[in-house]
């Protein structure tokens, strides 16, 4: 009890009088009502009527910063006011936040604030009895006030009202506030598209169960000793994306197993936490998040500096149990999301970089719903003049080339009987082009499409042609070719060959007209190639780089292209031959070549560095070892800048390389410049530096040059010293 001095009354317990009994009875009956609206109005007109009290209110802390009350119900004289904010700083209330029960005999009017309701209602006496929750953590306080000592001075009786009283209210707030979150979580989580979801649930579960801290943490199979926070509330301020190694870490003994609790001597259960150890932690409960097919997710987890009372274990894990159901749910959308992202980026690289001009149609309408690249690219029309295109457009209008004819292909293509076809369109400019059209059935995002795979064959189309309108000029063309031509019928017969062919093989030209492979020829081999010359025939053209056999037991490199043909209205497959072993002679030469440079430049006598665009390290030979003192497999992916430049030449070195990266052919490309370096020991050495850009199959790398010129710089100096000797006996 606070102010003794006001306190009077027997010593002694008194028997209960029967209005004591009474009250304690209207109090008991308030007190089992349910809860919900009109609980705390209820209980406070009882314990005013009991405690025979002018006014009885109720309140909690406003905010945060707990400095000011706000009731939830307070009766003066019977009848029910308007909640209001008083701040408590001041008050005889102050003592009790906290605390004890407090009891004011009388004299308590001279201490209130003159303009307070209290001190003009003429109150002088108080009982007031703290409100906390099943933690212990305060929530307000009960106080009952009159003009005459409240329960007629009787202390004991006073206080054991306001504690049954207070006990229903501290659990009616608890429940409320509980049903409140959980109601947040509802709506918090039901819209994901804020990217919010897991800084809600972390916030509002730390909230709840009043802890400092509470995270959600994913698990990536890639990196099994590693957890990810997705979100983390920590003392008031939400963070991001942090990983830690769960190993000796509470989360390991949660990470796909079960619940676990540790409800006090965290730092001595987990002494290799550091995070536990800086932060104070003394309480910790986890809970897995699986998969459907319970694969692990991740966890769910609280902590505090506080242990966490055995009580409240069995609610801390009821509450992450209803939280970790959601927090799975949205890591496993969260899973998809990235998945679908990740596939969605794969299908548009494919989809750009096809040579196929690519069309997706709508099933029903035939509408052009997407196109790529190069289908703008062939047509001469912008990305969305294709999207507006209709299936009229798609065409020439030339003779069967028409919106009708289109509707059939595609018609056909739905039933998945419609082989490639060859397709007259009109570009944007006017002219007319050939293209090989295949139509596909696909389902994308889980609806039916049609895929229109389009490239152009507006050349080969003209050639044949023609070829079959003038033979005077195809023959011409046919016998000066360099490729060797042979001209395939129905039959598998050569029909026709040019002197190239004959020449390439060896073969008279008695010796294959009419005829197909000599028998003399591996049956694989040859039943290989009839079957390329069988699909030209049928439409489908072959082309591939191959090893070509002779009759004689010799072979060749070749690109070989089998393609169909018309010859006089009959269809033909001819099969273009390009010996491309002299090619493959030069490719093999410039590798010899360019392990010869490799060499060269490991016996370069100047230091040779070579970086990528980045400024990593790339290639340090063995002069450049020599000079600097590094050993090459240690510096390789390292940035020279930092590795072997002094800091105050770090700055002027990055303008230079900026310099060559906007023009490789610039005078800074080339440029001899005298500078210091660093050796592997800190010291500096004066070095020449020249940097220039070369072009390699990855990209562009940077080359630097480096010779080491302190034996250069001593002998200048000599030599200056010896001038200066000899004007100095010349000038005596």
């Amino acid at each position: 009890m606070s102010f003794p001095d006001a306190l009077s009354g027997p010593a002694t317990a008194e028997p209960v009088s029967l209005t004591q009994v009474q009250a304690l009875r209207r109090v008991a009956l308030a007190v089992a009502r349910p809860g919900g609206i009109g609980l705390f109005a209820d209980l406070a007109r009882e314990l005013g009527a009991s405690l025979q009290a002018s006014l009885v209110f109720i309140s909690v802390f406003a905010d945060d910063s707990r400095a000011v009350m706000r009731t939830l119900a307070a009766c003066l004289d019977g009848r029910m006011l308007r909640n209001f904010d008083y701040r408590i700083e001041g008050t005889p209330c102050a003592a009790v936040i906290g605390g004890s029960c407090q009891f004011v005999r009388s004299g308590l009017l001279p201490r209130l604030a003159p303009d307070s309701m209290s001190a003009r209602k003429g109150m002088d006496s108080l009982a007031a009895y703290p409100l906390a929750d099943s933690a212990g953590e305060a929530l307000g306080l009960v106080v009952a006030m009159d003009r005459r000592p409240v329960a007629g001075g009787d202390a004991d009786h006073a206080e054991a009202m306001l504690k049954i009283v207070a006990g229903r209210i501290a659990a009616e707030i608890e429940r409320e506030r509980t049903d409140e979150a959980l109601r947040a979580v509802a709506l918090a989580v039901s819209d994901s598209r804020s990217g919010t979801v897991f800084d809600e649930l972390v916030r509002l579960l730390a909230s709840i169960l009043h802890v400092e801290m509470a995270f959600i943490a994913r698990y990536e199979a890639a990196q099994p000793q590693w957890l990810r926070i997705l979100a983390m509330y920590h003392d008031g301020q939400i963070l991001q994306d942090i990983s830690y190694r769960i190993a000796g870490t509470p989360c390991e003994t949660v990470l796909g197993q079960r619940f676990r609790a540790y409800p006090a001597n965290l730092q001595a259960l987990f002494p290799d936490d550091r995070d536990v150890r800086e932060q104070c932690t003394a309480s910790y409960a986890g809970h897995p998040l699986a998969a459907l097919d319970g694969t692990p997710l991740g966890i769910i987890s609280v902590a505090s500096r506080r242990p966490i009372p055995a009580a409240q274990v069995d609610r801390v894990e009821a509450m992450l149990k209803i939280f970790a159901v959601r927090a799975a749910a949205e890591v496993e959308r969260l899973r998809a999301s990235e998945a679908l992202r990740r596939s969605e980026a794969s299908y548009r690289a494919i989809f750009e970089a096809s040579e196929d001009a690519i069309f997706i149609h709508d099933w029903d309408s035939g509408a052009v719903l997407d196109v790529n690249g190069k289908a703008c690219e062939t047509s001469g029309y912008g990305y969305d003049e294709l999207l507006r295109s209709t299936i009229a457009d798609s065409g020439s209008g030339v003779c069967t080339y028409t919106a009708q004819e289109a509707l059939r292909h595609m018609q056909m293509a739905k039933l998945g009987r419609c082989p490639p076809f060859e397709w007259q369109r009109r570009n944007k400019d006017g002219s007319l082009h050939w293209d090989e059209v295949r139509l596909k059935p696909a389902m994308i995002d889980g609806r039916p499409h049609i895929v229109a795979f389009s490239r152009e064959i507006t050349a080969q189309k003209r050639a044949l042609e023609e070829l079959r309108l003038r033979e005077e000029q195809y023959r011409a063309i046919f016998e000066s070719s360099q490729d060797g031509l042979f001209m395939w019928d129905e039959d598998l017969r050569i029909v026709d060959v040019n002197p190239a062919g004959l020449a390439l093989y060896g073969y008279r030209r008695e010796d294959v007209v009419g005829r197909s492979y000599p028998r003399s020829m591996p049956q694989a081999y040859v039943q290989e190639r009839l079957q390329m010359v069988r699909r030209a025939l049928a439409g489908q053209g072959t082309h591939l780089e191959t090893t070509v056999l002779r009759p004689d037991g010799s072979s060749f490199d070749a690109d070989l292209r089998v393609m169909p043909f018309l010859q006089r209205g009959q269809a033909r497959a001819l099969a273009v031959v390009r010996d491309i072993s002299e090619r493959r002679r030069r490719e093999r030469e410039a590798q010899r070549s360019e392990a010869r440079l490799r060499a060269t430049v490991e016996a370069a006598f100047d230091a040779v560095v070579g970086m990528d665009d980045a400024g990593l390290i790339v290639e340090f030979n063995a002069a450049a070892e020599r000079v600097f003192g590094h050993r090459r497999e240690d510096v390789l992916g390292r940035a020279l800048a930092q590795l072997l430049l002094p800091e105050r030449r770090q700055e002027a070195y990055q303008r230079e390389m900026e310099r060559l990266r906007a023009n490789a052919s610039g005078p800074a490309a080339g440029r001899l410049v005298e500078t210091t370096m660093l050796r592997v020991d800190g010291a500096e050495i004066p070095v020449e530096m020249a940097m220039s850009i070369a072009a390699v199959p990855e990209g562009n790398i940077v080359v630097v040059h480096l010779r080491d010129i302190t034996e250069r710089r001593r002998a200048d100096q000599a030599l200056r010293d010896s001038e200066e000797q000899y004007r100095a006996i010349f000038n005596a």
